[in-house]
């Protein structure tokens, strides 16, 4: 393994940061999702308490809860206790940004790296082929095809590193976008059921 990294040439040594990095961020975001995750009956028991009036049993269900829906929850009983129910819309709805611009901290860079690390294997081979050729240029007489193989194959590497990277971002990155856009639409539908003209019909 080390002997084709070195193989690979100096551009394998951004393609091993890219690597660290984007694992890091996917171990830590797929760490906090289970952590903070919401507990859907616990949510809708809080909403039915709200809708009958029982605010301090609606903040004290939630009171232990972490995920992202029940925190926006709590904000929005703890502003409504506060001041009218008409002004705390803005305040709630800064609240609700809040806690998605924390759900996606690390996803843009993330995608940075799932868009880079394929173009610097690309450019690993590039320049890796043109190596092998200004070489081959220079040898007088016939190239055996192994010599030119051999040179080929070594150039490829950077492209199989970039892509093992790439693809395994990609693929997190799209399932953990999804699931913020699912807790945004979450909040969406929570915000309107706790909204003044809605409360009763909850």
């Amino acid at each position: 393994m080390l002997d084709l990294f070195l193989k690979g040439g100096i551009l394998m040594w951004p393609l091993l940061l890219c690597s660290i990095t984007a694992f890091a961020v996917i171990a830590e975001r797929t760490l906090m999702f289970l952590i903070f995750r919401d507990n859907n009956k616990t949510v809708k028991t809080a909403l039915v308490k709200w809708g009958n009036r029982d605010a301090k049993d609606a903040v004290r269900e939630l009171e232990r809860a972490k995920g992202p829906v029940s925190v926006f929850l709590k904000n929005h009983f703890a502003l409504s206790s506060k001041t009218k129910s008409a002004e705390t819309a803005i305040p709630a709805a800064a609240k609700g940004d809040e806690i998605l611009l924390g759900m996606n901290r690390g996803l843009h860079l993330l995608s940075l790296i799932e868009r880079v690390a394929p173009m610097l294997g690309f450019l690993g081979t590039v320049t890796g082929m043109v190596d092998t050729f200004h070489k081959v240029y220079q040898i007088a007489g016939p190239v055996s095809p192994s010599t030119l193989a051999s040179g080929i194959w070594e150039a490829l590497i950077t492209t199989v590193a970039g892509l093992s990277i790439a693809i395994p971002a990609l693929v997190a990155l799209h399932f953990m976008e999804a699931y913020v856009d699912k807790t945004a639409e979450k909040m969406k539908r929570v915000a309107e059921i706790v909204s003044p003209e809605n409360r009763k019909h909850v």
